[in-house]
């Protein structure tokens, strides 16, 4: 707890007053006047005289029945307030404005309305031949990677309400068109964190798409990245995807949008090598920086969260899903990885590594 000694700069009243306000908040329940006095280690006197000018303005109120006080409704109509000038355009903006000048690429902002993909924002590509696009302009769900990751954060219900009433038309010959194939593309979506549409609702066209999330956990956004196909791919590709990542999760938090990075153990049982890996990191760069050798590929069993995180992102997850006791003495030469048991601080066990390098 903090003394309760404001700098010399802040006027002490007001500090105070902010700090009483955060007790009441991190409490989370009516509080009598003799806990607040002792939590924040100042005279009953101090504390009256403050709480009875917040409770004036509206911003803590006293329970009737038991004398107790809580935060007041005047800080929830503020909070609606704040909640509202978070324009999602003049927030995500910026942030967009920094990717387009990175990459060069059209970079794009869009929501889902009415079952559609709805643009709302747009930087063009700086090169000679360019993708056309238009703010307000709506497409299908199924087959564009902003699409796609506003589907894949649908509940079940919502998914099934948006198929039924749009279809899935062909657009490609790489358009998703079986039901059945895109759940599976949005469980592949979501538990990565980016969606790609490769050449799906135009031959010459790719993008990489993220969610962005609002303070709630909502997903009601989303930002993408686009080339054409021809350019758009390899290394170039693979920046893409590592920028839009962290280019939505930076508009997520500017919405006030906050999640704790786990971290859990990491054990090589070939080499009895323990390390541990934060979620929002490569395993393979812990693995590096825990000198335990290289890693030939990644494959990650299914139901359990952790294809969800950036360590079963990229070109190290594969598509075959097992547990630890489907993994054979073959494939554990072959260098195959296996994952499991994913909860904080458990054992995530590592099968086997490539020493062929």
């Amino acid at each position: 707890m903090d003394s309760g000694l404001p700098k010399k700069s802040h006027v002490q009243s007001v500090a105070r007053s902010l700090m009483l306000l955060e007790l009441l908040a991190r409490e989370n329940r009516e509080m009598p006047l003799t806990d607040i006095s002792r939590a924040m280690g100042w005279p009953k006197s101090t504390v009256h005289g403050l709480i009875n000018t917040l409770k004036d303005y509206h911003y803590v109120e006293q329970s009737p029945d038991s004398g107790c006080y809580k935060l007041g409704v005047r800080l929830f109509e503020l909070g609606n307030i704040v909640a509202r000038s978070w324009d999602i355009k003049a927030v995500a903006l910026p942030a967009m404005q920094i990717l387009n000048g990175s990459l060069g690429e059209l970079v794009q902002l869009a929501t889902e309305d009415r079952g559609e993909v709805l643009y709302l924002e747009k930087l063009d590509s700086t090169h000679m031949m360019r993708i056309v696009s238009e703010i307000g302009a709506r497409l299908p769900m199924h087959c564009t990677g902003l699409g796609k990751v506003l589907l894949a954060y649908k509940t079940p219900s919502e998914i099934k309400w948006i198929l039924s009433k749009h279809g899935m038309p062909r657009m490609t010959k790489r358009t998703i068109t079986d039901r059945e194939l895109l759940e599976r593309e949005l469980i592949r979506i979501r538990r990565q964190g980016y969606a790609v549409d490769d050449r799906e609702i135009m031959d010459s066209l790719r993008c990489v798409a993220a969610p962005i999330f609002d303070r709630g956990g909502n997903v009601k956004y989303a930002i993408s990245i686009s080339g054409l196909a021809n350019n758009f791919h390899g290394l170039h590709l693979d920046k893409a995807r590592d920028e839009i990542i962290s280019t939505a999760a930076s508009i997520s938090k500017a919405l006030g949008y906050s999640q704790k990075v786990r971290e859990f153990e990491i054990f090589v049982s070939v080499t009895g090598a323990r390390f541990f890996c934060r979620e929002d990191e490569f395993v393979l760069e812990a693995m590096k920086r825990a000198r335990c050798g290289p890693v030939h590929y990644g494959c990650f069993g299914g139901g359990c969260g952790v294809c969800k995180m950036k360590i079963a992102s990229g070109s190290y997850q594969a598509e075959k899903r097992m547990s630890a006791a489907h993994v054979t003495q073959e494939e554990q030469k072959e260098g195959i990885v296996l994952i499991c048991c994913v909860k904080p601080r458990e054992n995530l066990v590592i099968t086997g590594i490539d020493n062929k390098n």
